[in-house]
C-alpha cells in the first residue's frame, strides 16, 4: 500500500475487502454509522472548534456509542481537512483514546537500514521488504486498527573515511592540558618520498604519494578519497539492522520482532554484501593505517578537501600556534574559559533575556577551532576554522546568519552583535 496516498473512506472500503485487513476493521466498516460516509466528516469537522459542538461529540466518543475503535478510523480520516480543523481534531481524538487507554495511533514510518554498499540494490531492498510484509502478516490483530503500516526503505549511509580517520581535534585536546607533541619524523625514514617538505626538519606526508609505500588494503586508505564511506564490521552492521527494525516497530505501532529473527536476516543480507563486493575500506583497515603510523595527525590541507595528509605532530602544533597567537587575526584574553562563559552568559541574560529568550542556548562552552594548513605557507600556519557548536550563544548566530542575506538590516545586526558579546570578552 503506497502510505503516502488519501487515507480517505473510499480507501478504506476497498482495503475492507483484501484478504489481509485485520477483521475489527472490517467490522467497523461493516457498522451502522459507517454506512453514512457525509456522517463521519461531520463528526470529524464537529472536533474542530471550541463549540457546543465538540462538546457533545467527544461525549459520544467516550460512551459505548462510539468506543475505542470509532476514534482509530475518525483520526484517520482526519488527517485529510484543512488546518486549523485537523489539528484541533486530532488533538480531541487523541485524548479520546488515551481516555479509553488505547494504543496511541502510530504513524507510517519508512524502514530506517544500513546501506548495503552493494552494487545489485534491488536484490536487498526485496529481502528487506518481504521480511517486514512477513513480520506485518504475523501480528495482524495487534495492529492498530485502520492504521497500515509502511513498508519503504531509507538506507542509512555509512560513516566518511574522514570521520574515522582524522584525528586532529583529540590531538588538539591533548595539547591544551599540557601534554607535548613528539615528532615521528624519524620513524618515517622509509616514507620520505611522499614528504612535501623534505628539506624541513618536520614532513607532511602526501597520501597519493604513498601508494608505492604501502600494502594495497592500506593504499586504498591513504591516496583515496577522504569522503569514501568506510564499510562497518559484521557486528555493527547488525547492530545498526537491528536498532532500525526496533524503531520501525515501535513507529508502525507493532510488537517487536524477535532478535534471532533479526540476526538470521542480518546473517543473509552479509553474506549478498560479501559475495557481490570484493575490494573496499573497512574500519579495520583505517585501524591498521593508524597504527602503522602511529602518533601522526590525519588530517586535510587548505583547498585539498578530499586529500589526505598526514602531519608530523610537531609541525601540526607550530600551525596552530602561528595562527590562533598571530595578534592581525585573534586577540588573546587572559581569562580563564570558564569565567568568560560565566560572564557572558550573565550578560546576554541581563541584556536580552527578556527581549530574546531564545538568544541563550544550553551549551557553556567557547567556540572551538582547528586549522587546514597551508603549502604555500610551507605549513607554518593555515586557515582557522571555528565552531560555535556548543557556544551559548549559537542560537542568536544563527538567526543573524539568517536574516543578513537583507543588506538593509545588516548594519543593525552587526551592532547589535557587537554590543552583545564585546563587553562580556572584555571584562
Amino acid at each position: 500500500m503506497n502510505t503516502n496516498a488519501p487515507f480517505g473512506v473510499a480507501t478504506l472500503w476497498r482495503r475492507s475487502k483484501h484478504k489481509n485487513t485485520p477483521q475489527v476493521a472490517k467490522d467497523i466498516l461493516a457498522s451502522e454509522r459507517f454506512q453514512h460516509r457525509l456522517e463521519l466528516w461531520t463528526i470529524i469537522h464537529a472536533l474542530g472548534p471550541n463549540t457546543k459542538a465538540r462538546f457533545e461529540q467527544t461525549k459520544m466518543l467516550r460512551s459505548n456509542d462510539g468506543g475505542l475503535t470509532l476514534c482509530f478510523a475518525l483520526r484517520r480520516l482526519a488527517n485529510n481537512i484543512q488546518e486549523p480543523y485537523r489539528t484541533l481534531s486530532l488533538q480531541a481524538i487523541d485524548a479520546s483514546i488515551k481516555w479509553w487507554q488505547g494504543k496511541p495511533a502510530p504513524g507510517a514510518s519508512a524502514l530506517r537500514a544500513p546501506w548495503p554498499l552493494s552494487p545489485n540494490l534491488q536484490r536487498t531492498l526485496k529481502s528487506l521488504k518481504q521480511f517486514l510484509r512477513k513480520w506485518h502478516l504475523q501480528v495482524l490483530a495487534y495492529q492498530v486498527p485502520c492504521h497500515m503500516s509502511s513498508f519503504k526503505m531509507v538506507f542509512v549511509k555509512h560513516a566518511a573515511v574522514l570521520d574515522q580517520l582524522c584525528d586532529h581535534k583529540q590531538a588538539i585536546s591533548q595539547w591544551s592540558t599540557g601534554t607535548d607533541a613528539i615528532c615521528c619524523c624519524q620513524l618515517w625514514s622509509k616514507y620520505k618520498r611522499a614528504a612535501l617538505n623534505p628539506s624541513d626538519p618536520h614532513w607532511a606526508l602526501a597520501g597519493s604519494l604513498l601508494h608505492d609505500l604501502l600494502p594495497a588494503d592500506l593504499a586504498v586508505v591513504a591516496e583515496g578519497s577522504l569522503l569514501n564511506k568506510a564499510c562497518p564490521s559484521k557486528k555493527d552492521y547488525q547492530a545498526n539492522l537491528k536498532l532500525g527494525l526496533h524503531q520501525w516497530t515501535k513507529r508502525n505501532g507493532l510488537p517487536s520482532i524477535p532478535s534471532q529473527d533479526i540476526v538470521d536476516l542480518a546473517q543473509l543480507l552479509w553474506q549478498q554484501h560479501t559475495q557481490e563486493v570484493t575490494c573496499h575500506i573497512t574500519k579495520s583497515s583505517i585501524t591498521t593505517f593508524q597504527h602503522l603510523l602511529e602518533g601522526a595527525i590525519f588530517h586535510r590541507e587548505d583547498k585539498e578537501a578530499s586529500s589526505l595528509r598526514i602531519y608530523c605532530p610537531c609541525l601540526y602544533y607550530q600551525a596552530i600556534e602561528n595562527t590562533f597567537i598571530d595578534p592581525s587575526i585573534f586577540e588573546p584574553v587572559n581569562q580563564q574559559p570558564s569565567a568568560i562563559v560565566d560572564a557572558l552568559v550573565s550578560q546576554l541574560t541581563k541584556q536580552y533575556g527578556k527581549s530574546y529568550p531564545w538568544a541563550t542556548g544550553k551549551g557553556r562552552q567557547l567556540p572551538a577551532g582547528y586549522i587546514l594548513a597551508k603549502k604555500k605557507k610551507a605549513f607554518q600556519s593555515g586557515r582557522p576554522i571555528i565552531s560555535f557548536v556548543d557556544s551559548p550563544f549559537r542560537p542568536m548566530l544563527n538567526i543573524l546568519a539568517r536574516r543578513s542575506s537583507n543588506s538593509s538590516q545588516w548594519p543593525a545586526q552587526t551592532t547589535l552583535l557587537r554590543e552583545m558579546y564585546t563587553p562580556s570578552c572584555q571584562s
